[in-house]
């Protein structure tokens, strides 16, 4: 049998995964030509991110997941049902997999032990899987300022990531690259070079992909102008109005 490898980024959020993701769905042709896969799980879903795939697929009450919260039982099952039935697929027919959702992150350790085991288990495959750890501050700066473009109005709590690192490390042991955010930013290609060059894209094809950038940082003055806006009961949604108003 063929010897694969399975790329698994797991996030952490606000390290430009969704440019990533985007990149790698964006240039699926090209980079199937030279057997990297990046495939769509639910074929009926959103195409770049495989969050809610993944995460269907290994959490214990898939219901519960936020994102699944306006599913029906039986779409939830059905969800799962083709995002196994893609997986696997993938799998069998593909060298090199990749596999993003930054949401996995979120996953408790009995999960990531069921997630790591489905690929353990496959016959010559390599699992390598990455986790990019951003500085708590400057995530803190980042989540605020999505959540603030998205018209929300309230006080930002300080989210930790320091549990989710400790599972992931737990869990994944000498499989797990961590690495920090701003390593990513100083590639000369920024976090998606950088990404490229973890899964080894050879150069000659990187310098022909189309990189994605989605949810760029907005700058100090802009985001309090949204706030701004906002609080005077104008909710700004990256400078479109809700549509209720």
């Amino acid at each position: 049998m063929t010897h694969k490898r399975v790329f698994l980024h797991v996030g952490l959020h606000k390290t430009s995964s969704s440019s990533i993701q985007a990149t790698l769905h964006e240039n699926r042709d090209l980079l199937e030509g030279h057997n990297y896969h990046y495939g769509r799980l639910d074929d009926r879903g959103r195409a770049f991110n495989q969050s809610v795939s993944l995460y269907s697929i290994f959490c214990k009450d898939p219901a519960a997941f936020r994102f699944n919260r306006h599913r029906s039982d039986e779409q939830i099952l059905r969800l799962i049902r083709r995002s196994k039935k893609n997986l696997k697929a993938g799998i069998e027919t593909h060298q090199n997999l990749i596999y993003s959702g930054e949401t996995l992150s979120l996953l408790n350790p009995e999960e990531l032990e069921k997630m790591r085991d489905y690929f353990l288990k496959i016959s010559s495959v390599e699992l390598k899987a990455l986790t990019v750890v951003r500085n708590p501050y400057s995530f803190w700066v980042s989540s605020a300022q999505q959540r603030m473009k998205g018209g929300e109005l309230k006080n930002f709590g300080f989210i930790k990531k320091t549990r989710a690192i400790k599972n992931l490390k737990s869990v994944f042991g000498d499989l797990m690259t961590f690495i920090p955010f701003k390593t990513l930013c100083d590639h000369e290609l920024g976090p998606v070079g950088s990404f490229l060059d973890w899964v080894g894209v050879p150069s000659e094809v990187r310098s022909r992909i189309q990189i994605q950038r989605t949810n760029a940082s907005s700058s100090n003055e802009t985001i309090r102008f949204i706030g701004y806006l906002n609080r005077n009961n104008v909710p700004i949604q990256t400078f479109e109005m809700i549509d209720t108003y």
